[in-house]
């Protein structure tokens, strides 16, 4: 799951028109460095989900660390900077979509607690979540 940051202020601060570029930008991104057989749905306002088939939870989070880093490499100093905040869930700890969803929301939440533009990978459990530790 993604989330990008700060959206509101964005919309605010610039306009729904910018928020609705960054939309389609996030989007050029995603399409970018996803696999074709990657599903991406926009799940509402600036909030998407991911289906990654085959790859468990630390290959799921390096691809949604790829997606972070691609974005905020993309930005060409014209209109507003943003990031976004990921959270990860291992169909393998779910049940069901829900619960799964639920993990993953659970992950953007504590992305954005621990300062936003990083990818977190949720517990099922709800015990404590893993950060992804990025290279370098």
């Amino acid at each position: 799951m993604a989330d990008l940051d700060h959206f509101k202020a964005l919309n605010d601060t610039y306009g729904h028109e910018a928020g609705d570029k960054a939309l389609r930008h996030f989007s050029t991104i995603v399409r970018a460095n996803l696999r074709p057989q990657d599903v991406p749905c926009r799940f509402g306002g600036e909030e998407f989900v991911f289906v990654l088939p085959g790859y468990d939870a630390e290959t799921a989070a390096a691809a949604m660390e790829r997606l972070r880093v691609a974005l905020g490499e993309s930005f060409n100093g014209t209109g507003p900077i943003y990031s976004a905040s990921f959270g990860v869930a291992d169909s393998a700890d779910g049940t069901d979509l829900e619960s799964l969803l639920r993990v993953a929301d659970a992950a953007v939440y504590s992305a954005k607690q621990l300062g936003r533009d990083r990818v977190v990978i949720g517990e099922p459990d709800g015990g404590m979540h893993r950060p992804l530790r990025a290279a370098g």
